[in-house]
């Protein structure tokens, strides 16, 4: 069985199995230790666990909500501080600001630790320039002094949970390995008397090996047939594509045998046309000469010339020239 889809249900479903171990105890050729090993860890589990959250829950609850209040009143002291410095310094920044904290700019420091260091600084500030105090604006050098511990306070505060915090949950995740590693020692131990399919499997509130091997197996098959519908699906997509290819080819095949068949057509006019046109000449030409003329030949010209008729026999007045 698989232990580790438990999840945080860990606890619950410990207790259930160990009973139900103890149960089949009664009835079946057991080891007791093996039951009460893992009751043993169980019990460290849950005791690890507890002070796991309660640590989680302390540093939600208290820890960080006073570092969020600490810091507060750190950026208010701070403002308030900053107002009463620029009425004697100037407005921007100077030199005369490094010595109350301000090392190159008059902006609010990002980090706590920063803010904590500024407020240190002014209050040694203010102490040595008490006549700059303002109380009515709590700008004095004990305020600014009190802000800074207690932002400090409350980061240490949280440096210490934070080690501590890991150091509960490091061991109580070597608790649950534990635990899980008794648990399934017991499972073992009760597969070395049981069968597959004993319906006593249920008393550890688990399923049965037979049962698990039947789920196991209707899985594998759901995936056998999704992936094998899958590559139905791909080889379905490679064949429509190829039907496309194969339609285009075909297309292109039509229009050229079309055109082809065009050309073929308008080719078999032109001869026809050509052959009575010839037909034509030889007719026009044996009426000229029964009537006496001159048959004239056609000189093709260079290009941009006129064409030039002239006559084969005859004066040179003859010549006609178009």
């Amino acid at each position: 069985m698989n232990l580790k889809s438990i999840g945080d249900k860990l606890s619950g479903f410990a207790q259930n199995l160990i009973q139900g171990y103890f149960a089949l105890l009664m009835t079946l050729d057991l080891p007791k230790e093996a039951g009460e090993s893992a009751q043993a860890a169980a019990t460290s589990y849950e005791a690890k666990a507890a002070e796991t959250e309660a640590s989680t829950s302390r540093l939600t609850r208290e820890l960080q909500p006073a570092l969020q209040e600490a810091n507060r009143i750190a950026e208010e002291r701070i403002a308030a501080g900053k107002k009463v410095l620029q009425l004697k310094l100037g407005e921007r920044w100077n030199p005369a600001y490094v010595e109350a904290g301000y090392k190159r700019n008059l902006e609010m420091p990002s980090s706590f630790k920063g803010q904590a260091r500024l407020l240190t600084k002014m209050g040694a500030f203010f102490a040595k320039n008490p006549q700059w105090e303002n109380k009515d604006l709590e700008v004095t050098a004990e305020v600014f002094m009190n802000a800074g511990k207690a932002l400090d306070s409350a980061l240490d505060a949280i440096k210490k949970h934070a080690a501590n915090h890991r150091k509960l949950v490091k061991e109580s995740k070597t608790a649950e390995a534990l635990l899980r590693s008794r648990l399934r020692n017991l499972i073992t131990e009760v597969g070395h008397v049981l069968s597959d399919d004993d319906v006593r499997w249920a008393t550890l509130h688990i399923e049965s090996p037979a049962e698990e091997r039947a789920k196991r197996e209707v899985r594998a098959e759901q995936r056998k047939r999704k992936s094998e519908t899958a590559a139905e699906e791909a080889t379905a997509r490679k064949i429509e594509a190829a039907q496309r290819k194969v339609l285009a080819a075909r297309i292109k095949s039509e229009k050229t045998r079309a055109r082809a068949e065009t050309a073929t057509t308008v080719a078999a006019s032109l001869q026809r046309d050509a052959v009575a046109a010839a037909d034509e000449v030889a007719r026009l030409e044996s009426a000229l000469l029964a009537m006496g003329g001159n048959l004239l030949t056609l000189e093709i010209p260079a290009r941009g010339e006129n064409v030039g008729l002239v006559a084969v026999a005859g004066a040179a007045d003859s010549a006609l020239v178009a």
